[in-house]
């Protein structure tokens, strides 16, 4: 029996070799305290987040007279920035003849970098799951620029292995890894984002401003985590179809400005073609508008909102074609911040949660709305 682990059943697969697990539910209890800890490690982390931080800048220049000594603690600091500052996984060691060529901090080969000025280095490899991690990421401390430079050699830029970072990191705080600090990073850069624009949307706004600005700060920490996701196969025909019924919102609208100038005698009507009259008489049949002229324009409000609305639905589906949002829900983001953010902005919790993630996090729903990360 191993009291320290959520799964309660395992084998290796006959086929591949890998181990194969049988977890408990998503919803059940003790994956519920499990998931609790985790994110309450996270917090813990941010009480120490700037010591650590002061630790690790201190010895990006790390000098001594013995030069292995020296370039081993300043790959650990310089390590520690890339998981703090960009989100990167630690890259376990693996068998490269039977697995994807997947790379994280420890694995990082000079052909991953691309060093550019203004301290801006382009890090293209493959992260986990075999996603491409291809961004331009702007080094804030010349030093860690400078020492990813002068590590740039043949074989790997670090020289440490994954244990030994692994063990670092346990030196600042019991438990605390790589993942700890993604963790960390994508809550805190959630909490961030929906504070940024606090005054812009309050519970007045509508659901469907409350559900994208949500989306768009999701998206953020996306990005942060590289959680994408291949171009669905029927996406370029759903955003046709999507187009399609834009084009009937907007005829729609357009049907009704004509008629309220018709309303209003601001048009006078004038004698139309016989394929023009039988056009116009199989739009009246689609739509049939009230006389009533404070009612049309009351309708063609509606229906002007209803654009914009499905306009902001079809740049977000666009823009997060190949981003993964779900990743970051079930499995980084803090869901007591989205709770109480919600709860603040009386938005219905599953707009945000689906019953997945709501039956996963039963915990979390009890939070009061001016809880804070």
């Amino acid at each position: 029996h191993n009291p320290t682990v959520t799964w309660f059943a395992y084998w290796i697969d006959n086929i591949n070799g890998d181990y194969k697990y049988v977890w408990l539910a998503g919803s059940s209890k003790f994956k519920g305290i499990s998931d609790f800890l985790k994110y309450e490690k996270s917090r813990a982390l941010k009480e120490k987040i700037e010591d650590i931080r002061k630790d690790y800048r201190k010895k990006l220049g790390f000098k001594s007279r013995d030069t292995k000594e020296q370039r081993r603690v300043r790959e650990l600091a310089t390590a520690m920035y890339l998981i703090d500052k960009l989100a990167l996984r630690v890259g376990n060691e693996k068998n490269t003849d039977e697995a994807a060529d997947t790379v994280g901090c420890c694995s990082l080969r000079p052909e991953h970098l691309d060093f550019k000025e203004n301290n801006v280095i382009h890090f293209h490899f493959l992260g986990k799951d075999s996603m491409v991690y291809d961004q331009d990421q702007h080094i804030e401390i010349d030093q860690v620029y400078i020492n990813l430079k002068n590590f740039h050699r043949s074989g790997t830029i670090f020289e440490i292995n994954p244990g030994e970072l692994n063990k670092h990191l346990s030196e600042y705080m019991e438990g605390l890894s790589a993942k700890v600090f993604r963790t960390y990073n994508a809550s805190v850069t959630l909490q961030r984002e929906l504070e940024a624009m606090d005054e812009e949307i309050d519970e007045t706004s509508s659901i469907n401003d409350k559900n994208a600005f949500y989306n768009e700060c999701n998206r953020k920490v996306a990005i942060l985590c590289n959680h994408q996701r291949s171009i669905p196969r029927k996406h370029g025909e759903q955003m046709e179809k999507m187009e399609m019924k834009l084009q009937e919102y907007v005829s729609k609208m357009e049907a009704m400005e004509e008629h309220i100038d018709e309303l209003g005698g601001a048009k006078k009507k004038k004698k139309k073609a016989k394929k023009a009259k039988k056009d116009d008489d199989e739009e009246e049949k689609k739509w049939k508008f009230s006389n009533n002229l404070v009612t049309v324009k009351n309708q063609l409000k509606k229906q002007e909102k209803k654009i914009e609305d499905y306009k902001a639905r079809m740049a977000l589906k666009e823009n997060n074609k190949q981003v993964a949002l779900g990743t970051s829900k079930i499995n980084y983001m803090d869901p007591r911040i989205t709770v109480a953010w919600c709860k603040r902005k009386e938005m219905p919790i599953e707009k945000v949660f689906n019953a997945s993630l709501l039956s996963k996090f039963p915990w979390a729903m009890e939070v009061e709305s001016t809880w804070r990360y």
